[in-house]
């Protein structure tokens, strides 16, 4: 995790902080209160994109198996790949992970946005897949590369909302520590523990 979260120091720089564009801050504090449902939508629609990749795939698929069956040429069709079983794993994930971060959304933890960050990460080696599949090439690779760049942009504009979370957890583990009134005094407890022993034998005699 330590190299993961060098990668978000580095991208919140260049995406946030040092960004060439920025959103104004209103706009970052309607879209980081909208990243909830914008999740939501994007759980659905993954899993739909999903199901639907997988029904499609293997119909066609047996599609292919048959026609190859009946011709008479003996024609050997190629089947389903490893960048089509990417894809769907690439999809089923992040639907998954992006379902699971509404509700740390909706309460504006940074547990919620950590995985749309995953999400991210995941669409970006997937475009990286895409440009050495049999299927994809370079300008489909540059643009799912340019969609990926977009994504983060926003994802890292609204980094600072959820913030606040890790920035409060943080406060109180410091001012607990800082607080030595506030952890129980066993030391004083034991001095009149053994007071009270003393006095109890003191009378008993």
């Amino acid at each position: 995790m330590g190299s993961l979260t060098q990668l978000e120091t580095t991208l919140d720089s260049a995406l946030n902080k040092n960004a060439p564009v920025k959103i104004p801050p209103e706009g970052r504090k309607g879209l980081a209160g909208a990243t909830w449902w914008l999740a939501l939508i994007l759980g659905v629609l993954q899993l739909w994109s999903a199901i639907t990749l997988w029904q499609w795939g293997h119909t066609v698929d047996r599609l292919a198996d048959t026609l190859s069956y009946y011709s008479d040429m003996g024609y050997n069709t190629p089947h389903l790949g490893l960048f089509y079983y990417l894809s769907l794993l690439a999809m089923a994930g992040t639907a998954v992970l992006a379902l699971l971060a509404v509700p740390s959304l909706k309460a504006m933890k940074k547990s919620g946005w950590d995985m749309l960050f995953y999400c991210a990460l995941i669409a970006a080696v997937l475009s990286v897949i895409r440009l050495f599949s049999s299927g994809g090439g370079f300008f489909d690779f540059v643009g799912t590369a340019i969609g990926t760049v977009i994504g983060a942009w926003l994802l890292f504009q609204v980094r600072d909302f959820f913030m606040a979370d890790v920035s409060a957890v943080r406060a109180r583990q410091h001012t607990a520590a800082a607080d030595p009134v506030s952890a129980p005094d066993h030391s004083a407890h034991h001095s009149a523990a053994k007071k009270h022993d003393d006095t109890t034998s003191a009378d008993e005699k």
